[in-house]
């Protein structure tokens, strides 16, 4: 841990470990509602934590959603609106992608709560590759394709946001940290309202719609 005290000099000292009090298997969303911070952890289904810090947290409990749906839910990203209304965006893994497989191809959905998360009111999938993307034969047990495993950033205008992905489908090429991008102000009708980023412009449609990487991947994922 790193301390600056009023004489502007860093003092550095052990820390206990600190352990959150469910299973991981995602990003981690935070934010905070007056003096109380909220936690969010997913494997599979998300649960939520709260204290009046992260040494203090409340045992994990699911959080609840307005449908349901044929796979799992990641909470990866969260925003706090100013009229309080928190907004997120989850990775998603239909089953049954690949019949006789353990091979799915992630999603990415957008959700909204009014009670800082204990329910979610599912918005719709936002993000999605094309299907002809998807590799059956696939070898690393995991993916046949998809975009998923994301962050979800506001811009410092609060104009746009911003999703950070994997794209883990297609040629080698296609493949790697893709970003697309969505104006704020469509936030409560998202679906349709997402465009990738695609040779060197914002052209392609979040669902089905073609990307070219930032961060292109330098072995591919089958």
């Amino acid at each position: 841990m790193v301390d600056r005290d009023k004489n502007s000099r860093i003092q550095i000292r052990p820390v206990p470990l600190l352990k959150l009090p469910s299973q991981v298997d995602s990003n981690r969303p935070v934010h905070w509602d007056g003096d109380t911070v909220f936690v969010f952890t997913s494997a599979g289904h998300p649960f939520r934590s709260f204290g009046k810090s992260l040494f203090d947290l409340s045992e994990p409990k699911p959080v609840k959603f307005n449908n349901e749906v044929n796979g799992g839910r990641w909470i990866e990203s969260t925003i706090k609106a100013n009229d309080g209304t928190l907004y997120g965006w989850y990775h998603f893994e239909p089953r049954n992608v690949c019949p006789g497989t353990n091979l799915t191809a992630p999603q990415i959905g957008a959700i909204r709560s009014q009670d800082n998360g204990e329910t979610w009111e599912d918005l719709g999938i936002v993000l999605k590759a094309p299907e002809e993307k998807i590799d059956c034969k696939a070898q690393n047990g995991y993916f046949a394709g998809g975009h998923g495993d994301f962050c979800v950033l506001l811009d410092s205008k609060g104009e746009w946001l911003y999703f950070f992905f994997g794209n883990y489908g297609g040629d080698l090429k296609e493949q790697g940290v893709c970003i697309a991008r969505m104006k704020w102000n469509e936030r409560n009708e998202p679906v349709g309202k997402v465009w990738k980023w695609h040779e060197s412009d914002w052209k392609e449609p979040g669902i089905d719609g073609k990307v070219t990487p930032i961060l292109p991947a330098s072995v591919a994922w089958q």
